[in-house]
């Protein structure tokens, strides 16, 4: 048994709906292909991604999560006040880690970090679209077939 439509003939009423709607075969065929080429395509953006470090930042974006910023003073060996940015992270270890002097470098990990997730949503939303937009492609074509509307012109 055939997985393609079958559907017979519409009546003469709907089938002047269509009027002399004509669908050419190799459209369809440059339909498909296109398809498939952005699929390809979204899998090479997804290892070049690999190989781009986007999982080590995502890695880095689930140490640093739950971590908060903060500015503290401690005395140097001459009893002067020291101060600097360390995080304090719950529930791992090391507790705390030191950012340094300034919290510039720590900011710049962050938004590094922030970044790689934004672009991972967008992938997962690309994914998708793309799975979407095959299955709509596939449906278009077997209708158009069904109605009897392709010519290879």
């Amino acid at each position: 048994m055939s997985n393609t439509l079958t559907t017979p003939e519409p009546p003469h009423a709907l089938r002047s709906l269509l009027g002399d709607l004509v669908v050419n075969t190799e459209e369809l065929s440059r339909l498909e292909e296109a398809t498939s080429k952005l699929l390809r395509d979204y899998a090479t953006l997804i290892e070049i991604l690999k190989h781009a470090g986007l999982q080590s930042l995502l890695g880095v974006y689930d140490k640093i999560k739950n971590c908060s910023e903060h500015y503290s003073w401690v005395l140097n060996k001459a009893g002067k006040k020291y101060y600097y940015y360390y995080l304090k992270c719950k529930g791992q270890k090391p507790a705390t880690i030191y950012i340094g002097k300034s919290p510039e470098g720590y900011n710049a990990i962050k938004r590094a970090a922030r970044a790689a997730i934004e672009l991972k949503q967008v992938l997962d939303k690309l994914r998708g679209d793309l799975r979407e937009l095959e299955f709509a492609t596939r449906t278009f074509k077997e209708s158009v077939e069904v109605l009897g509307l392709t010519r290879k012109l």
